[in-house]
């Protein structure tokens, strides 16, 4: 959290805790962020992407494991929850 603050701080914009605490909350049910442990997230493959296809399938397969890890089930849980209107 004190990184986020951090590099909000050059924008010059400033956030509490719980404020982003309930944004990395909606990200996790939005299936865009998967809580790793305590403070460590990992962001959805699908939406940072990677730099090559052999990247990206790596990226995928250990966000798979994760989610298999966490006891979620990949096909609810891997692509992002996106709201409209």
């Amino acid at each position: 959290m004190e990184n986020f603050k951090q590099f909000c701080g050059l924008f010059g914009e400033s956030y509490n805790d719980s404020s982003i605490k309930q944004a990395i909350k909606h990200l996790r049910t939005q299936n865009i962020a998967l809580n790793l442990n305590r403070g460590k997230n990992r962001i959805n493959p699908l939406i940072t992407g990677g730099k090559s296809v052999p990247e990206r399938k790596t990226l995928i397969k250990n966000y798979s494991e994760e989610l298999l890890n966490a006891g979620l089930k990949t096909y609810d849980n891997f692509y992002p929850k996106y709201a409209v209107g």
